[in-house]
């Protein structure tokens, strides 16, 4: 039997639609600003606003960063940071959050209390270079992957893990099976859309991170792929504000193609990753919202 929508569902479905049409054109538009500016022609471009479409076509912004072998460097670091530290922040809160999940463990009221304090209250910026500092990890590895393990990741794989089925876990004790052997081999299969979607908020979080690396970082060879685009913006503007005639005009001309070019080179690799990890993206974001 066909259901027939009434006039008042049809109306709430066609403003649903009308309002992710505009929101999507509303998140496509700074990307596709970025890309029309990065292939417009500088001597086409000159001072005049850009609309959807670029003016002309030149690839010369993106020869100008690409011939630089600091791009590669810094695409390497990031890329290193992104993947090691969403491997640290996935490995150390699935275990936390498996040890507070098991009932019989006696300690997990008082850490989960301890990591939910942690959520609320923060001791700044200040003591938490101070720690790293004293820890010996300035311009290391460890300053930009290990700040970027949180309480609240713990809870929400806790909430997860309490949520799949006990027969599962007692059946694997049953043949013999210690906690390691369960997590690894039960509970984190099960969990792939958690995971999934963790991930995918860890390496954007670290793809995006520049203010751990001017904060920890003095060798600029470690620095990741935001630091150069900040330092590109930076350098760029300088040169815009200086007098120089038809000299500073040109190099106005070429900053906002080079602008939009670095802008795409730092945002490209993102959007490519999504697209494998959004059938567990649906599923993934609605962790949590289940009460235990």
């Amino acid at each position: 039997m066909h259901y027939k929508k009434s006039f008042g569902e049809k109306v709430s479905t066609a403003i649903i639609y009308m309002i992710i049409i505009i929101l999507t054109l509303a998140f496509l538009y700074p990307v596709i600003y970025c890309l029309s500016m990065s292939l417009s022609d500088p001597d086409l471009l000159g001072g005049q606003p850009i609309g959807l479409l670029p003016k002309g076509f030149s690839l010369e912004a993106y020869r100008y960063l690409l011939s630089s072998s600091k791009v590669f460097r810094y695409y390497g670091n990031t890329i290193l940071y992104a993947g090691v530290g969403t491997l640290i922040s996935i490995l150390v809160t699935s275990l936390v959050a498996y040890a507070l999940s098991i009932s019989t463990f006696t300690g997990r009221k008082v850490i989960t209390v301890y990591l939910v304090i942690t959520m609320f209250f923060s001791g700044g910026m200040v003591p938490l270079y101070l720690t790293v500092q004293r820890l010996g990890m300035m311009d290391t590895i460890w300053a930009m992957v290990l700040p970027g393990v949180g309480a609240y990741n713990v809870m929400v794989y806790k909430t997860f893990f309490r949520q799949l089925p006990s027969s599962l876990t007692e059946a694997a004790k049953v043949d013999g099976a210690g906690h390691f052997r369960i997590l690894f081999t039960i509970v984190m299969p099960l969990s792939k859309p958690l995971l999934a979607t963790m991930a995918l908020f860890s390496i954007v979080g670290h793809w995006n991170s520049y203010l751990n690396a001017v904060l920890y970082l003095r060798d600029s060879n470690k620095h990741p792929i935001q630091m150069l685009l900040r330092s590109l913006l930076i350098s760029l503007e300088m040169l815009e504000d200086k007098d120089m005639g038809a000299i500073a005009e040109q190099v106005t001309t070429s900053s906002r193609t080079v602008k939009g070019a670095g802008a795409m080179i730092a945002m490209i690799p993102i959007l490519c990753v999504y697209p494998f990890m959004q059938k567990y993206f649906a599923k993934g974001v609605m962790v949590g919202s289940i009460k235990e």
